[in-house]
């Protein structure tokens, strides 16, 4: 019935070192009190103990954390089974009334024992030091493919920013919004402050034994708390140390995903060519630099098997962001044209992006990227005599008249519904597509299959798109 604490004892006396069994009754509750109002300011992870005291239900005990947050004893009194006393991010004390023993349990990932994984690295142990969205979406790469991924959050600061992006609809009593499990599903949590000894010494441990490190802190912070790669990989010669910078190794400017939107050309070129520069409405820079990231480790990985050394893999997101301008960069290297904003609209092919409405008023967009699918795209709108038009014969000539080709079909697509030309255009193998909204991809059954789910301490259900859309 052994219980374990993380490390509260310059708080509380009575709660000893991480792996150390401790009870304490309740007439301790009044020494408890430092411990609980810092436990008050961190989200709920509870992990269900293997074996729990008979008279206490993970269940209920857990949902019962989001109820009881003042922490006071007369909130105690009357429950049949035990009563929850204080809450973290890495832990649960609850009271067993009829034993009178406090108990501490500590947590990794709520639920991480009932995510399911593919189990490709099961032997592999990541350690992540990141934040936000580009080094989590790599860690939870590794989980999903079977990895024991433990993240470390600073309590000092109330953990992972993103446990506090909420959007206004969430539910306000709850602890984590719905980005933060976008990319944190099937990992361990462990609340450390690298800045205190004790638990720095807690992640330094975990970092000898990794196979990897995912990092996001600047290089002089890493320095400072001693987490640098070169110090870790000294430490554990097999250890890939997995860097993510925002700019790079010398510069230290701040970077987040919309930064590197602007800089690296991006938003210019994004939004309607009457309007402002627009943000992309995902991450995309993070979400670059993750598969980038991940890339390097697994050849990092395979280098390993061949020569038993760890690498360091770097890489930031103003590169990857470049590394993505692809047809719009050559476009400016080799043809001195600067792109511009052009809608959903391609510079190089037309119709390619562009929007049409059809009779019940719902969009369609088309992707005809040769002239046989332009011909067969005008057949099935009963306009075959467009491709005979000088003016739309080839794709060179439909781009300079670009205007007029739009208009034309324009009213043709107005004839009929979306669906009935969606199966017409598919008939004839020319691209297109219905433009959904978030509801209606996830209708979509090969979007259900990607669909990622874990049971949350306060009866949420944490939902997210896996990030592993391959098959082994």
């Amino acid at each position: 019935r052994a219980v374990w604490a993380l490390d509260f004892q310059a708080a509380n006396p009575h709660v000893a070192r991480k792996e150390r069994p401790i009870t304490a009754p309740i007439t301790e509750n009044r020494a408890l009190n430092a411990s609980l109002a810092l436990m008050s300011q961190l989200s709920a992870s509870v992990r269900p103990m293997r074996s729990w005291p008979k008279t206490i239900n993970p269940q209920t005990t857990a949902r019962a954390v989001m109820r009881s947050r003042e922490l006071k004893e007369d909130r105690c009194r009357g429950a049949v089974d035990g009563v929850v006393i204080g809450v973290g991010c890495a832990f649960l004390l609850t009271f067993c009334l009829e034993e009178k023993i406090l108990y501490i349990v500590t947590a990794s990932n709520p639920a991480a024992e009932k995510y399911v994984k593919m189990d490709n690295f099961k032997d592999l142990l990541v350690l992540e030091l990141s934040t936000a969205l580009a080094g989590p979406t790599v860690g939870q790469f590794f989980a999903e493919l079977g990895a024991r991924v433990v993240k470390v959050e600073n309590p000092a600061v109330g953990g992972d920013m993103t446990r506090r992006w909420k959007l206004p609809v969430e539910p306000k009593n709850t602890n984590d919004s719905a980005y933060y499990w976008s990319t944190n599903q099937g990992k361990e949590v462990m609340m450390l402050n690298l800045r205190e000894d004790d638990d720095r010494i807690q992640a330094e441990a975990l970092a000898l034994k990794a196979d990897v490190v995912i990092s996001n802190f600047k290089a002089s912070s890493s320095r400072r708390l001693g987490m640098d790669a070169e110090r870790l990989m000294k430490l554990n010669p097999r250890l890939i140390y997995a860097q993510i910078y925002g700019f790079g190794p010398e510069d230290s400017r701040p970077a987040f995903d919309v930064v590197l939107q602007a800089e690296a050309g991006f938003m210019y070129m994004n939004g309607e060519p009457d309007g402002p520069p627009v943000k992309m409405p995902v991450p995309m820079i993070d979400i670059l630099t993750s598969h980038q990231l991940r890339e390097g480790i697994l050849l990092a990985l395979l280098e390993r098997e061949r020569t038993g050394f760890g690498k360091l893999v770097e890489t930031s997101l103003l590169a990857s962001a470049l590394s993505a301008l692809s047809n719009q960069a050559s476009n400016w290297l080799m043809a001195g044209h600067i792109p511009g904003r052009m809608g959903s609209a391609h510079p190089n092919i037309t119709p390619y992006g562009e929007i049409y409405e059809c009779s019940e008023g719902l969009p369609l967009v088309l992707a005809v990227a040769t002239d046989q699918q332009f011909r067969d795209a005008c057949a099935v709108l009963d306009r075959s005599d467009l491709p005979e038009d000088a003016r739309f014969a080839t794709n060179s000539a439909r781009l300079e008249h670009r205007s007029e080709l739009h208009d034309i079909l324009h009213l043709a697509f107005r004839k009929k519904s979306r669906s009935v030309w969606l199966k017409d255009l598919a008939e004839r193998d020319v691209p297109a597509a219905s433009i959904r909204n978030m509801k209606e991809v996830f209708e979509i059954p090969a979007a259900k299959n990607m669909i990622c789910e874990q049971q949350l301490p306060d009866g949420r259900l944490a939902r997210a798109v896996k990030t592993v859309a391959f098959q082994l």
